[in-house]
């Protein structure tokens, strides 16, 4: 299979994606930053080529762009095999499908037909589990992915030349058979575990049930005697209760009538003890009524004497009264002139208080600029230094190496010095000479000369030429070398020699030593204070204005004057306090509130003297209470009555004792009992036998439904016994035949395997080899004598492995044609070696067929020769 060209449209995060014109083989990478559709690429791929239209499953459902109303859709151009053809799919919203086939002959299709087709081509040339295998989403490079279960690759191992289009392949006939077997067998036996389903389990459940079944028959037979049993039982019972009753109903009606009796004995002992109590009741009322009248006579005659002795104490209490309130008036006046006075005091306290804030704010204002003054003249003398030394920049090692220099250059010239000639000019008389055309006038003095180069001394009309000996031109040279490494260097530091230099250094350190101490002064100037917030203060402060004091003797007289101020408030205040305090103390008014309490005292003494002596009258104008002497007799004649009373309850308790109406109750509710039981057992017996009657009638037929479920339970159990002889021989088949499937999966997995090793070879030596397990995955992974097994490989070596064996699988199955191979996100773990390594297996899987590579760091397949480069900023223009 070979991809033309891929077109997304409102696909995930993809408004338009296109990627065409792509090569039939080789390396492509496609590269951009997370979350840019890379992955989106490869699953909409798998999409249009496995999933239907009409699907609506989750991995489509995820297709559709987040907010958006539009159809996801892609389209893929492709050649399977002989077909060329384009597959356009819209999903979701607008459902559609259509197909164009170009070779080997035109086809146009659209909906299910178009999906049947398709379906078609790709299961004659490419199937799904190759696709499993070859399009490796994010994160599931696995190197341990089994490939037994691709019938491509099954194919291509079988038959490495290529399979007889005239004959069927072994291979899949193999895997059909097998298939068939496999469907044979699950349905009685499950795939996973072997245990029994399907049409076994549904055997095996109709035995069970018809043998649970004969033994419910055989149970109905043996219950149906006991129930003619339990008939006969309970019939005896009914016939003896209904003879015992007649007798148990007399004897309740001979107790019921001396319950009756009791009954009356009872009401007349509660007859007598009523009078009784009513007797005394009344007896007990009429002397209470005596005693209360003699209690009232004597209180209405104390409560006239109290009422007398409050009205004579009055007089004194308003006089009191009224003195009080004469004092509270005169206080009254007296605070309000003292709080007139509080406020004057207050009002000049405010002022005096802000003519103190405006002294304080003056004084602060003037010291904050005094301190920001110094800043800013200190600031501008650090400012000028640091432009000077900027200027005048001459450092220690320049110095130094100025100093070298020289020094190198003055024994260079000691030594030129050394290795020259000398000659010693005189004259008796002061004699004009010209030393190399120069005027000198010798005399006895005489003048010496170094003769480093060619010397021309020229007098009355001689010349004579003086050439430096041998060996002179070399130190000419170094004296040379050394004037000119003196001269770079202090031309570098702009000084004419190194005295100069010197004393720039010395300048500059004399700087640098100013600056310091500037700054110490500047830190010392801000003793510790924040000058950001001091300049903050000092706007916060505002215009100083006009007329303001702003000296210390101004604010010592400020602060007097608020002191005084304050001192007139305070006794303002305790002036106030003072008489608020008197006026508080007789507010309280306790002369009038014990006139108050005395006229409450008074109202109240008079009206208790008026009830009582409404009480002793009877409270009623038009009811006359009796008498004490009438009270006296009515109670003689009450004592009498209750004496006649007690007697009747007497002879009451003694007539009602002699008929015992609580042992008389404890038999009668014994009969009562004994007459219900009876009642009971003959109810209990007739429901029995009805319902026993009943199962008898329900169990007709039990012998008969016995005979026929014993025929079920032989019937059911010849099914089961058939049913197991097709199952175990399905089994066995099944067996046979996956024993068979695994010698032949061993049998080619040595060409896979030696497919892998080879081209393992180029990235991890020409001694790895590796273990395949029965489903063709790989087991372990051995360099030279070492053995590991593949889970316990770093990261990277997995990560390799996993490729490997991807690429070895496509270029076994697409030898003719090639197979394109998706990796999502690899080699993230591959050290740079390793990454070389793999970019010359990448580029020669290329050659065979497409390696489509989705990637965040396209980098790491820079060694990949012809590689492909695409970005997702490009192709999603």
């Amino acid at each position: 299979m070979r991809i033309h060209s891929i077109t997304l449209d409102n696909v995930r995060g993809i408004g338009h994606l296109e990627l065409s014109d792509l090569p039939e083989t080789g390396l492509i990478v496609i590269s951009g930053d997370n979350e840019q559709g890379k992955s989106t690429i490869l699953e909409s791929v798998r999409t249009v080529l496995t999933v239907p239209h009409s699907s609506s499953r989750k991995e489509v459902r995820a297709l559709q762009p987040v907010g958006e109303d539009v159809a996801p859709r892609i389209e893929l151009a492709a050649t399977v095999g002989p077909y060329s053809f384009t597959v356009t799919k819209s999903y979701l919203r607008q459902k559609s499908a259509v197909l164009t086939v170009c070779r080997p002959h035109s086809e146009n299709l659209t909906g299910r037909d178009a999906e049947d087709r398709l379906t078609a081509i790709l299961d004659e040339y490419l199937d799904t589990a190759l696709m499993d295998v070859l399009f490796v989403r994010q994160g599931e490079l696995d190197a341990a992915v089994s490939t037994a279960g691709v019938p491509s690759l099954a194919r291509a191992l079988e038959y490495p030349d290529g399979p007889n289009s005239d004959v069927g392949s072994p291979v899949e006939e193999g895997e059909e058979l097998l298939r068939r077997v496999e469907e044979e067998y699950e349905r009685y036996y499950t795939a996973a575990r072997g245990a029994e389903t399907g049409e076994l389990k549904a055997t095996r459940k109709a035995a069970d049930s018809a043998a649970t079944e004969l033994d419910d028959a055989a149970a109905d037979v043996e219950r149906l005697a006991g129930y003619v049993e339990e008939v006969r039982r309970w019939s005896e019972e009914e016939s003896a209760a209904r003879g015992r009753r007649p007798g148990a109903i007399r004897e309740r009606a001979e107790l019921r009538a001396s319950a009756k009796q009791a009954e009356q004995a009872a009401a007349r002992v509660t007859a007598a003890e009523n009078a009784l109590t009513a007797a005394t009741a009344t007896l007990e009322a009429s002397l209470a009524n005596l005693r209360r009248r003699k209690g009232l006579t004597a209180q209405v005659a104390t409560m006239a004497e109290e009422l007398a002795a409050l009205t004579d104490a009055r007089t004194d209490l308003a006089e009191a009264a009224d003195r009080e309130q004469r004092r509270i008036d005169e206080l009254r006046v007296e605070l309000g002139a003292a709080e007139e006075d509080l406020t004057k005091a207050t009002e000049l306290v405010e002022s005096r208080e802000r003519q103190h804030k405006d002294v304080l704010v003056a004084l602060r204002r003037t010291e904050l600029e005094g301190v920001l003054g110094e800043l800013d003249a200190l600031d501008g003398r650090m400012s000028t230094l640091r432009a000077e030394l900027a200027e005048n920049i001459v450092t220690e090692p320049d110095v130094a190496a100025a100093e070298k220099a020289e020094l190198e250059l003055t024994l260079a010239r000691s030594r030129r010095d050394s290795a020259s000639a000398k000659i010693s000019l005189t004259a008796a008389e002061p004699t004009d000479v010209a030393i190399d055309g120069e005027a000198v006038t010798l005399d006895d003095d005489g003048r010496t000369y170094d003769i480093t180069e060619t010397m021309t001394f020229t007098t009355a009309g001689v010349t004579a030429v003086i050439t430096p000996g041998a060996g002179i031109e070399s130190a000419n040279a170094d004296v040379s070398s050394a004037e000119q490494a003196l001269e770079t260097i202090l031309r570098a530091m702009e000084c004419p020699d190194v005295d100069t230099a010197r004393k720039r250094l010395a300048g500059y350190r004399a700087q640098e030593r100013e600056l310091a101490a500037l700054r110490r002064e500047r830190q010392a100037t801000l003793a510790g204070r924040d000058e950001h917030a001091m300049k903050h203060e000092m706007t916060a402060l505002g215009d100083p204005g006009t007329g303001l004091p702003a000296g210390p003797d101004d604010l010592d007289d400020v602060e007097e004057k608020l002191e005084a101020a304050k001192t007139a408030k305070l006794d303002a205040e305790n002036r106030v306090a003072l008489v608020r305090t008197q006026l508080s103390a007789q507010s309280e008014r306790r002369a009038k509130e014990a006139l108050a309490v005395h006229d409450a005292r008074i109202g109240f003494s008079r009206a208790a003297l008026t009830r009582a002596e409404e009480a002793l009258d009877g409270g009623e104008p038009d009811i006359s209470e009796p008498t004490e002497t009438e009270l006296e007799k009515l109670i003689d004649t009450q004592t009498r009555a209750k004496t006649d009373a007690a007697g009747e309850l007497e002879a009451a308790r003694l007539e009602l004792d002699a008929v015992n109406p609580e042992l008389v109750d404890k038999l009668l509710r014994g009969a009562e009992a004994q007459v219900r039981s009876i009642d009971e057992t003959i109810r209990q017996a007739e429901r029995a036998v009805a319902e026993n009657r009943g199962r008898i009638e329900q169990a007709t037929g039990a012998e008969e439904r016995l005979e026929k479920a014993a025929s079920a339970e032989r019937r059911a159990r010849e099914d089961l016994s058939s049913t197991l002889r097709r199952a175990e021989a399905a089994g066995k088949l099944r067996e046979v035949l996956l024993r068979h499937r695994d010698q032949a999966r061993r049998r080619y997995a040595e060409p896979f395997a030696r497919r892998l090793t080879t081209m393992a070879a180029t990235v991890f030596g020409p001694d790895v080899s590796f273990g395949l397990t029965e489903e063709l995955a790989v087991a372990d992974r051995t360099l030279g004598q070492l053995t590991i097994d593949v889970d316990s490989l770093s990261g990277g070596a997995r990560e390799q492995i996993g490729i490997l064996v991807r690429l070895s699988v496509a270029e076994l199955v697409g030898q003719a044609e090639g197979v394109p191979v998706f990796i999502d996100d690899a080699l993230g773990s591959t050290d740079s070696g390793r990454l070389r390594r793999m970019a010359t297996v990448l580029a020669d899987a290329g050659k065979v067929g497409q390696v489509f590579v989705l990637t965040c760091v396209p980098a790491r397949y820079d060694h990949v020769p012809g590689r492909r480069h695409l970005t997702m900023s490009e192709l999603r223009k």
